[in-house]
């Protein structure tokens, strides 16, 4: 930034030799107007032998190509040497003219991109050394550990947790509570029992239990199933 940008031996010997990237900024905004335009075209033309063959439309059609890049691209491409002259050995046409031109202008947004990462770098490391600056005078106002418990006592901390722990306990009783109290509404008036600590289920449902646990009675204790024996062996 506010230093000179010089072409290295890989750039188009016609482009500016140094040029600021500040300076470059504005040149790439500024146009030139038809008038100077054809005024450049007419010394393009200057060494070529048939120049005086030119048309006027042609003239015109070269100067509204030019007219259409930065103006001091547009006047180093007029260059008979160093511009378009010295890259067509026959009259130049607007193809000729746009791929120099197109050359600059590819040059010279490179030196402004390359410079406008550096402003955007060096922005960027000044923010993260103010806020490591800040974070650290934030850092110095906290208390340490060794202050804290200086403050509150051996125990700072501990008991909180403590006290956390009596809360939840309470909260997982009183869900319980509500648990059977929603149960006891829904049972309604039906005969409700405790069977275990915490379990309360209704009679009936007891019951029914009892009954399906309850052994098989014998087929000899039951007096149709011995008389269904015997008249199936008075058959046989």
């Amino acid at each position: 930034m506010g230093t000179d940008v010089s072409l290295s031996q890989s750039k188009p010997q016609s482009s500016l030799a140094s040029y600021a990237p500040k300076n470059l900024r504005v040149q790439l905004a500024t146009r030139m107007i038809f008038s100077d335009a054809v005024s450049v075209v007419s010394v393009m033309l200057s060494g070529y032998a048939n120049k005086n063959d030119v048309s006027r439309p042609y003239i015109t059609t070269l100067a509204e190509t030019l007219a259409r890049y930065p103006r001091f691209i547009a006047e180093r491409a007029g260059d008979p040497q160093n511009g378009v002259p010295g890259t067509t050995k026959f009259l130049p046409t607007p193809a000729d003219i746009v791929k120099w031109c197109e050359r600059e202008v590819e040059w010279a947004a490179s030196v402004v991109a390359r410079d406008d990462r550096e402003i955007k770098f060096r922005k960027e490391m000044a923010e993260a050394e103010a806020a490591a600056l800040r974070l650290a005078e934030k850092r110095k106002l906290r208390p340490t550990f060794a202050e804290l418990r200086e403050k509150h006592g051996e125990t700072w901390g501990i008991q909180v947790a403590r006290e956390e722990a009596r809360e939840v306990a309470a909260a997982h009783a009183r869900l319980r509570e509500a648990n059977e109290r929603a149960l006891l509404r829904e049972y309604g008036t039906l005969p409700v029992v405790e069977a275990a600590p915490g379990l309360a289920v209704s009679r009936s449902l007891l019951e029914l239990l009892a009954r399906k646990s309850a052994p098989v009675a014998a087929a000899d204790d039951h007096p149709e199933s011995r008389s269904a024996l015997e008249s199936r062996s008075g058959r046989d």
